[in-house]
């Protein structure tokens, strides 16, 4: 059975928490992730914060820290690290998916120079957790950021755990803490913020890339692409690959011509894989294959169901529905579509006349593979110190992170047979421009303009210069190419209006704001790409204060302020509302169970829970006409309500795995599979509507294909995001990641869902004079549809 539900990586979700854990690090100091400082007198450091909850209160929150997000509590407990009194845990205990706890601590004097964070931390079973520290400017440009989100706390022990990062010079405050990712608890203990001595300040590692370094970093970047994931050897066990990646790219970029490639690439290669051969010409010009060892038992070779992350721990990947498996094949196996021969090898071409055969199920003796390698990798161009992490500031890091992007969208995306996309011209062209990216929002708009090019609702870029989402006093929708106000929050309803044109943000066009985040957003449709914008147009980072940087020992603090020019009816006026905190108001909807008109009964299924479910079934039962809501995502009761609805069993649309055994998603088949429902009793009246438009994908489009197909009711709105399908992702260097869908959805007569959706039957939009009058105008046309089918 499917079990698609949201899912967003971590990186992606750490982008998203009410501004306090973006925008990312700068690049104006090579020390920000490395911990690298100039030496100190031989002493302590000095310690600027220092909580260990031994003097703090059961039950409360240290007066110096606060939770933030909705849905989540923070409490002195007894029991810390290393059998002290007391820590701090954390738990979810409403909605939402990610905790954050936040400090503040003023720190001019402490410009140029670095600090550390550390803590103990441990977490519960399904959860995870990261540190994190952020350096806010006076300039409002990005400082220092790390969440830790490469590198989560997953231990249910006690451990320590740090973050160090520079403090800018022009730096008006730190605001630090702790991120829960899922239910918690998590406990903290023995938090210190120290000087960490001086930053040792570097300029940009950037300058343009030059024709011949591109050829020879695409072509590194097939090669490389194949050998991770197909070409299972004993010497590429253990590989830390993204490492590999950054030093083979500093050892090629430079290489003169094809023949210094060619040797370049070979002296990188041979070691892991002893069987690839490099030769200029054409295809025909290979060289022969050297055939079956002396002394072979079998062969080996990668199998992929799907696609899952190898950084993935274990008990990760055991409850993935995808999966990678290295196989044993026997000697006189033949090929099929999904296991490769024994000694099967795939030829790549890798630009002008180079090519590159990969054996990708080399034979075995017991358990080594032959022939065993006899070099040895080369010494990178570059020496890194034991303390090195990858940064998006060294260039390495950043091409690194578009190689191993590019190759495993290129080998496991199930969607480019109607994506319509050029995805080999993706990558040269986002090399140029990572190649001169100064700062991580720059090579982050980078990444993601690469990875909108999948065109795939579930594509999220995450990392370091991710654009900050931060809650907004007002919700809005687009009405034709407008965004006008639907509801306001109490806090700015005597400035901002419902049906108010929002025309520019801060003195900008909203054509060109949305000009300017378009080209970075990845859906399959219009409808999603404009769902998404809605939330990140226009509202950029503020001052210090309130949720967006977290204020003093007060809990104080400016954010700043925006300025939003709008249209009411023939007037236009300039309205200025706090950045933050505020929390956007949801869509007003009816109560479950209340009659919208005689007989017709509404019920919410964004979010809704099988309890609501059943608490409402009596009412739904007894029901001459049915409205159920799905603008949005549903809980469990979006699938478990169909059933009532249908006198016989129904189906999913087809969830399709691609079983995947070769590169280049080359002859791949697939593992089907869907949901079966059986009819429940009471049946529930056929008069009924759904309500949807383009916020709907995924798990929601599961649920709505199943209406279209069965034809359970009609659908009213607009379409959905046309994206369904289980969401996967891969970690990149430099702590970036993208997502996608990992698998093929087909609608129920086997016609393409993926850009298409789940289309109205009677469609419906909401208009400017409705959203002004406060009227829900998709929910009374759905209470006409019903009231027809009465008659």
């Amino acid at each position: 059975m499917n079990t698609e539900r949201r899912w967003w990586p971590v990186a992606a979700v750490a982008s998203a928490v009410v501004g306090v854990v973006m925008p990312a690090a700068g690049l104006e100091c090579a020390a920000h992730a490395m911990g690298a400082r100039a030496p100190d007198a031989a002493t302590e450091p000095p310690t600027l914060v220092s909580q260990d909850f031994e003097g703090a209160a059961l039950g409360g929150v240290p007066a110096d820290w606060r939770v933030t997000t909705p849905g989540y509590k923070g409490a002195v407990v007894e029991g810390g690290a290393g059998g002290t009194a007391r820590s701090l845990r954390l738990a979810r205990e409403g909605e939402g998916d990610t905790g954050v706890l936040i400090s503040f601590q003023r720190c001019e004097a402490l410009r140029g120079r670095m600090v550390t964070l550390r803590a103990m931390v441990r977490v519960g079973e399904g959860s995870r957790a990261g540190l994190w520290l952020r350096v806010d400017r006076e300039s409002q440009e990005p400082g220092f950021f790390d969440n830790m989100h490469d590198r989560l706390v997953t231990s249910a022990d006690w451990g320590e755990y740090e973050v160090t990062g520079d403090v800018a010079v022009d730096a008006s405050g730190m605001v630090f803490g702790l991120l829960v990712f899922g239910p918690g608890p998590v406990w903290v203990d023995s938090i210190t913020l120290t000087d960490a001595g001086k930053a040792e300040v570097r300029g940009p590692d950037v300058a343009p890339l030059s024709e011949r370094g591109r050829e020879n970093i695409v072509a590194l970047a097939r090669v490389v692409g194949v050998l991770r994931s197909f070409s299972p050897t004993s010497e590429s066990r253990g590989v830390d690959w993204d490492t590999y990646t950054i030093n083979a790219l500093g050892a090629v970029e430079g290489c003169k011509d094809a023949d210094e490639l060619v040797a370049t690439l070979a002296a990188w290669t041979t070691p892991i894989a002893p069987t690839i051969r490099f030769w200029r010409g054409t295809r025909e010009d290979a060289p022969a294959e050297e055939g079956r060892p002396q002394g072979a038992t079998g062969a080996v070779a990668m199998v992929h169901k799907g696609f899952v992350d190898p950084a993935l721990e274990a008990s990760q990947r055991r409850m993935n529905i995808y999966s990678s498996e290295r196989v044993r094949i026997d000697l006189n196996a033949a090929a099929t579509d999904s296991r490769p021969a024994p000694g099967e090898a795939v030829t790549i071409g890798l630009g002008g006349d180079v090519f590159a055969r990969v054996v990708i199920a080399p034979y075995v003796k017991g358990e080594r593979t032959l022939p065993e390698a006899t070099a040895e990798l080369p010494k990178p161009v570059k020496e890194r110190g034991k303390g090195w992490r990858a940064t998006p500031g060294e260039r390495g890091v950043r091409f690194a992170a578009l190689v191993e992007a590019w190759n495993t969208l290129n080998h496991f995306y199930p969607y480019f047979d109607v994506a319509e996309t050029d995805w080999v011209a993706a990558l040269p062209a986002a090399l140029d421009k990572a190649a001169t990216d100064a700062t991580p929002e720059a090579f982050w708009r980078t990444l993601a303009m690469m990875h909108a090019k999948i065109r795939d609702g579930h594509g999220w870029t995450g990392g370091p210069g991710a654009f900050m989402v931060m809650p907004r006093p007002y919700s809005s929708e687009w009405v034709g190419e407008e965004i006008v106000v639907r509801r306001v929050s109490d806090s700015v309803a005597d400035r901002l209006w419902p049906g108010d044109v929002i025309e520019s943000i801060d003195g900008r066009p909203i054509e060109e704001l949305y000009k300017e985040i378009e080209p970075t957003i990845c859906a399959a449709t219009k409808q999603w790409k404009r769902h998404r914008a809605l939330s990140l147009i226009g509202w950029g980072p503020g001052k210090i204060g309130g949720d967006n940087g977290g204020g003093g020992k007060d809990g104080g603090g400016d954010g700043g302020e925006v300025t939003l020019s709008i249209r009411r009816g023939t007037s236009s006026l300039e309205v200025s509302i706090p950045r933050g905190p505020h929390k956007e108001p949801a869509m007003q909807r009816p109560e479950n169970g209340s009659e919208l008109a005689p007989g017709i009964v509404y019920f919410n299924l964004d979010g809704a829970t099988l309890a609501a479910l059943s608490a409402n079934l009596a009412k739904l039962s007894a029901a001459k006409g049915i409205v159920f809501d799905l603008r949005g995502y549903p809980a469990d009761a979006g699938s478990a309500v169909l059933p009532y609805l249908s006198d016989s069993p129904i189906k999913s649309a087809q969830w399709r795995v691609p079983i995947i055994a070769r590169p280049n998603y080359q002859r791949v088949r697939f593992d089907p599979s869907n949901w079966n429902l059986q009819p429940q009793k009471p049946r529930l009246t056929g008069n009924v509507a759904f309500l949807t438009d383009g916020r709907a994908i995924s798990y929601a489009e599961s649920c709505l294909g199943i209406v279209e197909a069965y034809k359970l009711g009609e659908i009213v709105g607009g379409a959905t995001a046309g994206s369904n399908g289980n969401v996967t992702s891969v970690q990149l260097p430099g702590g970036y990641s993208v997502s996608w869908t990992g698998m093929q959805v087909l609608k129920h007569d086997g016609s393409r869902h993926h850009g298409v959706g789940i289309r109205p039957t009677a469609a419906v939009s909401p208009t400017r004079q409705g959203l002004a009058a406060g009227r829900d105008e998709v929910l009374e046309k759905a209470v006409e549809v019903v009231k027809g089918k009465l008659k």
